[in-house]
């Protein structure tokens, strides 16, 4: 992420690595109790063979955001903890400290070090000769980094390897597009009564209480974002809100959504708030060089809107409920169609266009989609209804008019 966050005086930094390599000296080999959700109790032995120190820390800087190592280790039965429990069982909780499995060439972070400076070799080493060897430069700061591009920080996210660069790869190259819409203020006040249906609520219950927190600037975003949408849950760590999904807490960095799905405009990241942050949404969408935004550049389709929002039939299928909503290849069909709908006194019934990426924002609060004869299965409940294959993206763009794009 970009140096926005707060910086601290070196020497703290200097006094936490005296605690990490004189724990080290004391034991640089031990048995490290976890749960894995596959193997399940795990007891295996981890030996520290080497700590260097990088980033502004290892350039001299005066005052560092976080204290960044990268640290050599093995597991003597095979089975590996994640970082964050190795590191505890060695060294206790430090904040502000971040460690990488690796070497500095190559490591966890997905980034490669070339400052790194070795502190920590083994039991005798000169450790506090390594640290003062590392000389002070005042007018050394936060290196630039190719995953500036990311808003949150690293240990925000769940990432599995080298997701961070690969996702601001996608975005340096204009595939993706990234948007951070920050929490603080008005969006954190609590919900009144009316700003969300109690169905809606309910989708928040037995969630845990940090995420709970997120109830309130979530729901006064996503009606800025996704104004269409209905929220509906699919875990406690992932929900969806029309063409939106929104992954909560420690969210995973995984992007294959934007790869065949007809039904995601959007992917929404929302880590738990904290004293640290940043808070906020990491919004990720298709940029404009995705081949999706190409080969929907000259699709566009006509829909009936109810007061601003695409009117959808509701269905009762045995256990749930299928939505289905109507596409038109031209204005006047719609407007044909429109003759025979019967609506409310008070419903403002009008048709719409909607062309190009916003397409995929109407798919999203859909599960069937009827353009002329043809029905359209877009989620596992469209599936059910119509006794037929989900639609890949590539799929629903064949079906979807075409017009130019001056049209």
């Amino acid at each position: 992420m970009v140096a926005t966050e707060k910086r601290y005086p070196r020497a703290s930094f200097r006094k936490k690595l005296e605690r990490i390599c004189s724990r080290l000296d004391e034991v640089s080999e031990r048995v490290v109790e976890h749960v894995d959700p596959l193997g399940g109790k795990q007891s295996p032995t981890i030996a520290v063979s080497s700590i260097w120190v990088v980033g502004s820390y290892a350039r001299g800087a005066l005052e560092c955001g976080d204290l960044d190592l990268v640290m050599d280790y093995s597991s003597r039965d095979g089975w590996v903890p994640s970082d964050r429990v190795i590191t505890r069982g060695f060294f206790g909780t430090l904040p502000l400290v971040r460690y990488y499995r690796g070497s500095p060439g190559e490591n966890s972070s997905g980034v490669a070090f070339p400052d790194a400076v070795l502190v920590w070799s083994g039991k005798g080493c000169d450790w506090k000769g390594a640290l003062d060897s590392i000389q002070i430069d005042p007018t050394a700061g936060r290196a630039a980094r190719e995953t500036d591009c990311v808003p949150l920080r690293g240990e925000q996210l769940r990432c599995y390897g080298g997701e961070m660069v690969e996702v601001a790869e996608l975005i340096q190259r204009g595939v993706l597009k990234s948007e951070f819409v920050s929490f603080e203020g008005e969006i954190l006040e609590p919900l009144r009564d009316e700003e969300m249906p109690e169905s809606e609520r309910r989708q928040f219950i037995n969630l845990g209480k940090k995420s709970q927190e997120l109830m309130a600037p979530l729901c006064r975003l996503m009606k800025e974002k996704e104004p269409w949408g209905e929220w509906s849950r699919d875990s406690n760590s992932e929900m969806r809100c029309g063409g939106a999904i929104v992954r909560l807490g420690r969210p995973h960095l995984e992007v294959s959504c934007f790869e065949g799905d007809a039904t995601t405009f959007q992917l929404v990241l929302v880590p738990h708030l904290s004293a640290r942050g940043p808070n906020g949404a990491w919004i990720l969408r298709r940029g404009d060089n995705h081949p999706d935004v190409e080969a929907l550049s000259t699709r566009r389709v006509f829909a009936i809107f109810s007061d601003g929002c695409p009117d959808v039939i509701h269905e009762y299928d045995d256990y749930w409920w299928v939505r289905t909503l109507d596409l038109y290849e031209t204005h006047q069909e719609a407007e044909e169609a429109l003759k025979n709908w019967e609506p409310l006194p008070d419903d403002n019934m009008e048709v719409d266009e909607v062309r190009g990426l916003e397409i995929l924002r109407l798919l999203g609060v859909s599960d069937t989609v009827r353009i002329g004869d043809n029905q359209i299965a877009l989620t596992w409940i469209g599936v059910r209804h119509l006794d037929k294959d989900r639609s890949t993206l590539d799929e629903v763009i064949g079906a979807l008019p075409q017009c130019s794009i001056r049209d």
